[in-house]
């Protein structure tokens, strides 16, 4: 590689690091011009692009062209072939990689989400535990299985995994997220509002664990916890989700005029309201409007005798799992 090459390489890879992707992608090129077999430069070219919403997929073809043992690279372009339903060239890309690098954890990842594409989940596990056998004190491993086994139901297992992973690295996020979700599945209400209050302590604007944790308190009985909770995403993050949820417990709570708000919002921003509806029929109904009932629970197929059975059973007998 010339100076001048190497030159524009490095300044390729300043600009991209400083978001700037044109005038890294411009340096790129001038160093492929003056070294058309330099694999480094196509490499660093797609990677600029993919940042910058331009087709890429070509420079990393090239990249293994030039150097078929650039591991990374086969990750790279098998991912977005994923990504766009493919399935048979990422295999042959993933199992190439393994094949030269059988250390190389990403590749046993990708061969199970291609596992998951074909229904295999059982197959996919396998190659989640052969990642974990080669580096077993990789927090990636262990979490990757994890996600994989709370994706496939096995929540004993997920929790074994997110545990040995927050051992290795206590403050991953991701894993204390995931963790607090599986514990919610497991009922574990009080481990899983440590595990969102952790969320939160990390990044208080994340607004699905101030969710989850109001969820937990309502499992719990602490309706008003709850709400706070609900009230605190939705300051965040104005999802017609959380509208709805507050909504139903602002309902059950009895505050009916506040709890309609709540479902006119959902409705609002809704692109599937017929959930919504029975809701805000009910709470209509406590209202007085039974007019309104009556038309809200006809757009979800409901009777008024079965809109106030429905609106009863709420107010009664309410699961929150329908709100995870």
């Amino acid at each position: 590689m010339t100076s001048t090459t190497e030159y524009h390489l490095n300044q390729g890879i300043a600009k991209h690091n400083v978001d700037d992707y044109a005038g890294a992608i411009e340096d790129f090129n001038k160093a492929i011009d003056l070294d058309p077999n330099l694999a480094l430069a196509y490499y660093h070219r797609g990677k600029a692009k993919s940042w910058a919403n331009k087709d890429y997929l070509d420079d990393y073809r090239k990249t293994l062209e030039l150097d078929p043992a650039f591991v990374e690279v086969y990750d790279l372009l098998g991912d977005q072939l994923l990504w766009d339903g493919e399935i048979d060239e990422p295999e042959k890309l993933y199992k190439k990689a393994l094949e030269i690098a059988p250390d190389f954890i990403d590749g046993y990842f990708g061969m199970a989400r291609i596992c998951l594409f074909r229904d295999d989940n059982e197959g996919a596990e396998e190659y989640a535990t052969k990642a974990v056998g080669v580096n077993p004190s990789s927090e990636r491993t262990h979490q990757f299985r994890a996600w994989l086994r709370h994706r496939n139901g096995n929540l004993e297992g997920a929790l074994n995994d997110v545990n040995k992973a927050l051992e290795i690295t206590p403050d991953n996020i991701n894993a204390i997220d995931l963790r607090a979700k599986i514990r919610y599945e497991l009922k574990d209400f009080t481990g899983a509002i440590q595990d969102f209050t952790k969320v939160i302590e990390i990044d208080f604007r994340h607004y699905y664990a101030y969710y989850h944790r109001g969820l937990c308190k309502c499992q719990l009985g602490d309706l008003d916890g709850g709400l706070i909770e609900l009230n605190q995403a939705i300051d965040i993050n104005q999802d017609e989700w959380f509208y709805y949820s507050r909504g139903v417990i602002l309902f059950i709570l009895g505050k009916h005029e506040l709890a309609k708000m709540d479902f006119d919002e959902a409705i609002k921003l809704y692109t599937d309201s017929d959930e919504v509806y029975p809701y805000r029929g009910a709470a209509r109904y406590m209202l007085g409007d039974k007019a309104g009932a009556k038309r809200d629970w006809k757009k979800n197929g409901m009777n008024t005798k079965e809109g106030v059975v429905f609106m009863n059973n709420v107010m009664t007998n309410y699961d929150f799992d329908n709100l995870y």
